[in-house]
């Protein structure tokens, strides 16, 4: 035994060290039997090697990473949670996420990206949540989301997308691509054209532009949501899944950006509110007529006509 005495050390050791070592300067702590890697506001230029395996929760929120390089996740692909807003990401390499088949909540918003890699959300089937607003993206291809069966929240607000494609807005409005995604979806303060869109299933399409020149809003409702529908549409706050919220950003961090970002979604929960009181009041009826016209447009296999003028 005591022969063995230091390599059982060693092992012990090598044992301790996968589950609890942590890399500076990040600090690492287990929260209800879930290890948590806060790694955020550390000056961090790239993902730091040497986490624990059995990371689950990882934030680099507000630190200075300007690109995700393919096995920049390899150590710690148990992770469900990865916060990366507030950095100065520009390039992503494929396949640089497509490892974290266990993400439920991926936050890149707040960045610099142009290009994403659409392909690794192939594999990321279990996301809930997904922001992606405020970057520099263009274009989101056909059946992007195509995969996202548990999707419940997305915000791609803030890009510059000169277009959405139809193909695209369809997975957003087809019951059966996206059963869960019922939250509003904030697109692009640049978009300048949408695409017609046909009305599938039995979901309806609204453009609603909220004030003159404010963000225009994509918001996607089902006409006859089932039970439980209904009860994700009362129950669910959105807000509660933003965990890197614990994070204040103060005003010289986030800046104008993102006060206009807590407005909008002031504004989107004040929308499902109306909406679970049975859409009442002279917005309730605005919106009552317009989903007529939805209606009649989708009978008729026609885009709707653009909503009626506000009354004076």
């Amino acid at each position: 035994i005591g022969d063995m005495a230091p390599l059982l050390a060693l092992l012990l050791a090598a044992l301790l060290g996968s589950g609890r070592a942590c890399p500076e300067p990040c600090a690492c702590v287990d929260k209800y039997a879930h290890q948590f890697a806060d790694c955020a506001y550390k000056e961090l230029q790239a993902v730091p090697a040497g986490l624990p395996s059995n990371v689950t929760t990882l934030s680099l929120s507000a630190n200075k990473i300007s690109s995700l390089p393919r096995g920049a996740f390899a150590e710690v692909t148990q992770v469900s949670s990865l916060w990366l807003a507030h950095n100065e990401i520009a390039a992503i390499e494929p396949g640089a996420l497509a490892v974290l088949v266990q993400l439920k909540n991926l936050d890149i918003s707040h960045n610099q990206i142009v290009e994403f890699p659409w392909q690794d959300l192939r594999n990321l089937s279990a996301l809930q949540l997904l922001k992606m607003n405020n970057n520099r993206m263009a274009a989101v291809p056909p059946g992007a989301f195509r995969t996202l069966k548990d999707l419940r929240s997305l915000r791609i607000n803030n890009n510059r997308f000169a277009t959405l494609e139809c193909q695209v807005q369809v997975v957003f409005t087809t019951k059966k691509e996206i059963p869960s995604l019922i939250i509003i979806v904030v697109v692009s303060i640049f978009l300048l054209l949408l695409a017609p869109l046909p009305l599938l299933g039995a979901t309806w399409c609204h453009l609603l532009a909220k004030l003159q020149a404010k963000p225009y809003k994509l918001i996607m409702k089902a006409q006859n949501p089932d039970q439980m529908e209904k009860r994700m549409a009362a129950d669910f706050d959105p807000r509660a899944s933003y965990l890197e919220s614990e994070k204040n950003f103060g005003p010289g961090e986030a800046g104008e950006a993102e006060d206009e970002e807590e407005e909008e979604e002031e504004a989107g929960d004040e929308e499902g509110a109306r909406w679970r009181r049975g859409r009442e009041g002279e917005s309730a009826a605005e919106l009552e007529r317009e989903e007529s016209v939805a209606a009649s447009s989708m009978a008729e296999s026609q885009p709707p006509p653009p909503p009626p003028p506000p009354p004076p």
